[in-house]
């Protein structure tokens, strides 16, 4: 089976759990999908009624980008529980923020098998403020410490190939020890789709920093190029580093700094006073990319 990018997935959670407790967790798929309006694969709703359950249900949770396990005193003498988990400990090995959350709705034993792994309690299987901002927390949020009135988001165009990378690591590394927050494509992004979709990311931003790799015969990446152009567009402080051999046109050359080869030495003064210079322009964004949860 061709499995894509956890990031790609139609569906952001499986839920698995016995169904002796399908009262408790029909209402929590009814909150997930219809008041918070996030894709879940439920079998009650996603599997035909003539599936064959050991074929469909690992094809399901490879669609998925986590896993919600119900656990309840059914559940765990459940022996379908705890395949799905090992199904779900299969996807996290291969990928790495695919998300495991255990939620209990019933005092009951944990498995041995969760036992090192954070669990939600839902007390009497009821839905409480706090509990359903910790299940939205533990599907989406990486970084609990931002501060977003103090963060500085900017946008980071570079190369992905192994053998372009020293220089873009590195310029990442320096902004990151500037205080920058990164934000980027995806790594396996392999054209715009749609403008409007990295437009949107970069007007979220307050600044793109980018290195240029040169490809041979004055060229570069053409994707980055066009980044930079949203980025001016969008009137952005930019901090653009390229080689010399790149051929670009007269207005962007003007605002490039050049270096010559591949070194990171050959870099790193210029770099360290493009991103000081970054850090004076940095503009707060018109559009910046937070959720406001309400209830």
């Amino acid at each position: 089976m061709n499995e894509l990018p956890v990031h790609k997935r139609k569906f952001h959670a499986f839920l698995s759990h016995a169904h002796a407790d399908n009262k408790i967790v029909d209402n929590l798929n009814y909150w997930l999908s219809e008041a918070a309006g996030i894709p879940i694969w439920y079998d009650a709703r996603n599997l035909l009624a003539s599936a064959q359950i050991a074929t469909e249900l690992p094809k399901a949770i490879a669609q998925c980008r986590a896993m919600i396990i119900i656990l309840s005193e059914s559940s765990v003498a459940s022996g379908w529980v705890q395949e799905e988990y090992e199904a779900a400990v299969s996807q996290r090995t291969r990928f790495k923020d695919y998300r495991i959350i255990p939620v209990r709705i019933e005092e009951c034993d944990i498995p041995g098998f969760l036992e090192t792994t954070k669990w939600i309690d839902l007390v009497n299987g009821d839905l409480h403020l706090e509990t359903a901002n910790e299940l939205i927390a533990s599907l989406y949020y990486t970084n609990m410490e931002i501060k977003p009135e103090i963060t500085k988001d900017i946008y980071v165009s570079r190369t992905w190939r192994e053998s372009e990378a020293q220089l873009a690591d590195h310029m990442c590394h320096q902004l990151d020890k500037a205080g920058f927050r990164l934000i980027g494509d995806s790594e396996d992004q392999q054209a715009f789709e749609d403008g409007n979709r990295v437009r949107s990311i970069i007007s979220s931003c307050g600044g793109l920093a980018a290195i240029l790799p040169h490809r041979g015969a004055g060229n570069t990446s053409k994707y980055m190029l066009d980044e930079i152009e949203i980025a001016r567009d969008l009137h952005l402080p930019t901090l653009i580093i390229a080689d010399s051999s790149i051929q670009l046109p007269d207005d962007l050359a003007r605002s490039v700094i050049h270096i010559q080869g591949n070194e990171i030495n050959n870099v790193s003064d210029v770099l360290q006073a493009g991103i000081e210079d970054l850090k004076e322009m940095w503009k707060k964004p018109d559009y910046p990319h937070y959720i406001f949860f309400s209830h």
